[in-house]
């Protein structure tokens, strides 16, 4: 929780800065420059403390910003009250920590977000209430992350979604249903290095137009029955490496 005075002095750097980055906290964990499409806020290893002054500095001052990034933050849950109503393009949260994201944590962005990379970070769950909202988002990443079951409509809501990245999790089982809900854009999808011992042919069945499709570094050791018409739809498959 920000104290008063801290507020009342953002308060007047919201009259004293238009267009170009506001000052932010003396630690310097957190830098701002200015781009042609808007601001470019990135934070390394800085506090939680820091993390929230910084964007409270960047969101009073009500500019867009183009590229938000976490680097090595221990975060745990990713919440409201820490991104507020800050309006951002891409948004990466890399090796974060992040255990959890809340329903409502990415709302203040939902119109604007374009790319979403979560990855190295320790989710068990997509978290699809949280994602559903995001109308807007073309490309998902959430590599190397603790995923083990893509359960029915995991990616709901994500009508605009073109790239789908899950390589280095731990997926061992997808539901019929789990792209359910994504809309008919997804072009590009991302299986490899997980534990799927075959082709999810009747969930990949429903991405009518996928183009490339990554399923390496699994534990496939032959294509049953049924699969062979899924993989033939892609215009570019990855090799396989059967066990």
């Amino acid at each position: 929780m920000l104290s008063p005075l801290v507020l009342l002095l953002l308060l007047l750097l919201e009259r004293a800065w238009g267009d170009g980055c506001p000052p932010l906290p003396a630690s310097r964990t957190c830098s701002c420059s200015l781009k042609t499409r808007g601001l470019d806020l990135s934070c390394d290893s800085a506090s939680r403390q820091d993390l929230a002054a910084s964007i409270q500095a960047i969101a009073l001052t009500r500019q867009l910003v183009w590229y938000l990034k976490f680097r090595n933050v221990q975060l745990g849950s990713l919440d409201r009250s820490l991104l507020g109503d800050l309006r951002v393009n891409h948004f990466i949260a890399l090796n974060c920590s992040i255990t959890s994201i809340e329903d409502d944590s990415l709302e203040g962005m939902a119109t604007d977000l374009e790319s979403l990379d979560l990855g190295q970070n320790r989710l068990e769950r997509v978290p699809s209430a949280a994602f559903e909202g995001l109308v807007n988002l073309a490309s998902l990443n959430l590599n190397y992350n603790h995923l083990e079951v893509l359960h029915a409509e995991a990616f709901r809501g994500l009508i605009s979604l073109l790239r789908l990245s899950l390589f280095g999790n731990r997926i061992r089982a997808v539901d019929e249903l789990a792209f359910e809900g994504v809309g008919g854009n997804l072009t590009q999808l991302n299986l490899g290095d997980n534990r799927l011992g075959s082709v999810p042919a009747r969930p990949l069945e429903k991405l009518a137009v996928l183009q490339r499709l990554q399923l390496h570094e699994n534990k496939i050791a032959q294509l049953q029955e049924g699969e062979f018409q899924v993989l033939s739809s892609c215009k570019s498959l990855d090799k396989m490496h059967f066990k």
